[in-house]
């Protein structure tokens, strides 16, 4: 009886291991449709479902930040106590606070206020579309 009982654990063991193993390159069954003639899309050209969001480090925002308001801002005119002005270069170090909103996936550079200027800027979290939220002299 024993004998004849581990032949059938070790056919049963086999087939077990050979439904775990994964084929990468076989097509997903779920994308099968209900007529013969729907395509089959393989598993590695779908959508990923989780993609992996790249975020840039403080410096390389800082800097994106910066060369993208200082050439925005470039030609525009500014209400300040004397008149209108053009907004000044600022340099990269002159950003107060750099956050990284998860809900907008969006970084966003602040600085300034308080009798000066202040802006802010929001980029994506690689660096992509970059914005001008908001840009004045703060007068107090």
């Amino acid at each position: 009886m024993l004998k004849s009982i581990s032949p059938c654990i070790l056919v049963f063991s086999v087939m077990g291991l050979a439904s775990c193993s994964s084929n990468e390159s076989a097509p997903d069954a779920t994308n099968v449709g209900v007529g013969a003639a729907a395509e089959v899309v393989p598993r590695h050209a779908q959508e990923d479902k989780n993609p992996l969001i790249h975020i840039l480090g403080e410096h390389e925002a800082r800097r994106l930040a910066t060369n993208f308001l200082n050439e925005s801002l470039s030609k525009r005119k500014f209400l300040a106590p004397g008149g209108e002005i053009e907004f000044p270069p600022i340099e990269g170090e002159r950003w107060e606070g750099i956050v990284y909103d998860y809900r907008k996936r969006r970084i966003v550079l602040r600085f300034g206020g308080y009798g000066g200027w202040e802006a802010s800027v929001s980029l994506g979290s690689d660096g992509s579309d970059p914005k001008v939220e908001h840009a004045e002299f703060a007068w107090d």
